[in-house]
């Protein structure tokens, strides 16, 4: 942890006249007062990975971004009820159906030339619910709050040997805005694997759909709610956050067909306010729903949202929105920290 410049200006002496302000020995000093570790040197300084927020309406609920949002004591002052919509049943054999095209769709999209030591940068819209109240003995009854949507930008190293990075607009409380600036240096990822890919294991995956089925039931065996649960949520995050060769994207869409509870939502609005139809998968132990939202007409990926579905205790009414996403550039670049040209 870091004093930053927000600090730094609560430090700028009164009299301008006064001696120069020691800046080291200022920060020395701030670290002291508010009992925080002393920064490494910069040069060595730990890199952290990305944590992604989760909301535990169960012991046993976890998953990624989209798979819970965490419940917090106070949801952020630019936070608004979470929307609660109209929820539509939906057809395994029409999801089946779709599936299928989207899988044709994917497998027509050029091949791509990517070089060990590029980046993946993907940049979405996303929100996220919370939650406050509720506390045991008070009395009062437990709110459900939507962040207000925001940006969210990460580059990761083709080959993992490389830092990352990762940049979020979130909503911030002023003690956060004080020590965190919005970036995250991403460790190297020199041990990929389905829930943390970089492009070239993802290269190494098998393309026949069964297989590969076969294979994210193994490497995810004993997480999430369900064993056919967490494979839906596992290709999900990789539809989400990464770039793949167009023939694993075919041979994901084809998997997830396979998966037992796969329904088609006709009508999904992403976190960008885009229209499109939807695959999801209903997890009977949350209540919600997971839903991957496409374009109608060119069968893209558009982003993901969550919707409560069914009742639980202390959780929130059917049809509460739980969290949304958008995908609105993947790219190949050379830098951390580079945004695509077009």
């Amino acid at each position: 942890m870091r004093v930053t410049r927000q600090v730094r200006s609560l430090m700028v002496p009164t009299d301008p006249a006064g001696p120069e302000v020691n800046w080291e020995r200022a920060e020395r000093d701030m670290q002291r007062i508010l009992d925080l570790p002393r920064p490494a040197d910069p040069r060595h300084r730990p890199r952290t990975r990305v944590r992604r927020r989760v909301l535990l309406l169960s012991p046993l609920l976890a998953g990624a971004v989209l798979a819970a949002v965490a419940v917090v004591d106070s949801a952020g002052t630019d936070a608004r009820p979470a929307p609660v919509l109209a929820v539509e049943t939906g057809s395994t054999a029409d999801a089946v159906r779709l599936l299928d095209r989207i899988s044709y769709a994917a497998a027509s999209k050029p091949a791509l030339a990517v070089r060990d030591d590029q980046y993946v940068y993907i940049e979405s819209k996303v929100a996220f619910i919370g939650a406050s109240g509720g506390e045991d003995g008070s009395g009062t009854p437990m709110t459900w709050s939507m962040d207000p949507l925001h940006t969210r930008r990460v580059w990761l190293s083709v080959d993992g040997k490389q830092s990352g990075l990762l940049e979020e607009d979130r909503h911030q409380s002023l003690w956060e805005e004080i020590f965190d600036d919005g970036e995250m240096t991403l460790d190297p990822n020199r041990a990929p694997a389905l829930n943390a890919p970089t492009y070239r294991y993802l290269e190494s995956l098998p393309t026949e759909p069964d297989a590969l089925l076969r294979k994210i039931y193994a490497e995810t065996r004993g997480m999430g709610n369900s064993p056919d649960q967490q494979a839906f949520t596992t290709i999900g995050d990789l539809l989400r956050e990464s770039l793949m060769p167009s023939d694993l994207g075919a041979a994901l869409y084809r998997a997830a067909a396979k998966i037992p509870g796969v329904v088609l939502v006709p009508e999904a609005v992403d976190a960008a306010g885009r229209h499109g139809v939807a695959v999801g998968r209903l997890d009977p132990y949350s209540g919600n729903r997971t839903e991957w939202i496409f374009d109608e007409r060119t069968l893209d990926f558009l982003g993901e949202r969550r919707v409560q579905v069914k009742h639980i205790p202390d959780g929130p009414k059917p049809g509460t929105l739980m969290g949304s996403t958008a995908v609105m550039t993947r790219a190949i670049v050379d830098h951390p920290g580079e945004k695509p040209t077009s």
